[in-house]
């Protein structure tokens, strides 16, 4: 719940003049939120704990809003102004039957080329179901999903400091893992469905396996109960996302994981190489094995002949061969 969408609490508004400055008046005593928006600015100013006493008029001075970024902007589509005016029938949203029309102007869907195509047109105000019945005209039916493709090619790799920036100040976690075959392998991170710390703006975590730059990793966006994505995650328990990294060679590696942004909370995660059937668990154990930390195995792994263990040692100490005996045992 945040402003955007409160109905239950007092709001109070008012538009500030050409230099900011603003009175808002008859507001009733008690503790607010001030926020702020501004055309062109993408994102909201807030201040909170402003208590507003009876019969008194709080001054809050001069307030300086610096937007956040995350890091250099390569591309928007739009404008930033809280509402879709700018795209294709924005300003005409009030008439029934656009939904059918999408399926007519857009036969193949949205496919926006990044400095080639124009919003204006090229950019339907509302993602809908594409209608596949020509005579469907009372817009009955669901249609077919519609999947929309941004196309754009960067002039070259972002560089700054956002990546300095994510490895001396975020939290990080280390996984030892040998690895007997190179390649490809998949590394799917569960992270527990929470809603985003920042309204309307992803969490985001980093993975890097060794010394290679960490890939930063954004979960999709959920602000509602009533969203189907958030529903599965909820259901499984999980919001999964895959991460590809190349590994070159066999032996001892290490897998870092950040968090670049509060409240997220992570399950064991999951590897499993290109072309193999099995898969391997990283992280808290839930099958009730122990060993000592001296010989704590780095993963346990599953394939189409059992369980399989690795080790720090590469799979030659002891906690290594009584792990290995205590899964004999149990898949017995």
């Amino acid at each position: 719940m945040d402003w955007q969408n409160d109905a239950k609490h007092y709001e109070f508004w008012v538009r500030a003049d050409a230099n900011g400055h603003f009175t808002i008046p008859n507001v009733r005593p008690g503790t607010y939120t001030l926020h702020a928006i501004a055309d062109g600015v993408l994102g909201d100013f807030s201040l909170t704990n402003v208590t507003i006493a009876a019969g008194q008029t709080l001054k809050l001075g001069k307030l300086n809003w610096q937007p956040v970024r995350h890091g250099r902007q390569l591309w928007d589509i739009g404008i930033p102004n809280r509402n879709g005016s700018e795209f294709f029938k924005g300003a005409d949203y009030y008439h029934w039957g656009w939904h059918l029309e999408y399926a007519k102007r857009f036969t193949n869907d949205v496919n926006y080329v990044v400095g080639r195509s124009d919003f204006h047109q090229d950019w339907f105000f509302e993602q809908v179901p594409h209608n596949e019945d020509p005579e469907n005209t009372d817009g009955r039916g669901r249609g077919r999903d519609t999947t929309w493709a941004i196309t754009f090619n960067p002039p070259d790799a972002p560089r700054g400091q956002a990546t300095q920036k994510i490895l001396s100040e975020s939290p990080c976690l280390q996984y030892k893992i040998w690895v007997e075959h190179p390649g490809d392998w998949n590394f799917t991170v569960r992270s527990l469905p929470t809603f985003s710390a920042k309204t309307g703006q992803p969490q985001r975590y980093a993975i890097a396996l060794d010394d290679e730059p960490p890939q930063i990793v954004s979960l999709p966006v959920s602000q509602s109960e009533t969203n189907r994505l958030w529903q599965e995650n909820v259901l499984r328990n999980a919001a999964l996302t895959t991460n590809v990294h190349a590994i070159a060679q066999s032996g001892l590696h290490t897998l870092k994981i950040w968090m670049v942004d509060p409240g997220l909370v992570w399950t064991p995660l999951l590897a499993m190489a290109a072309g193999w059937r099995g898969w391997v668990i990283l992280g808290p154990w839930k099958l009730g094995i122990q060993t000592n930390e001296k010989n704590s195995c780095s993963y346990l792994a599953r394939h189409g002949g059992g369980w399989d263990a690795g080790c720090r040692a590469g799979g030659t100490c002891p906690g290594y061969r009584v792990l290995r005996r205590k899964l004999a045992v149990s898949e017995s």
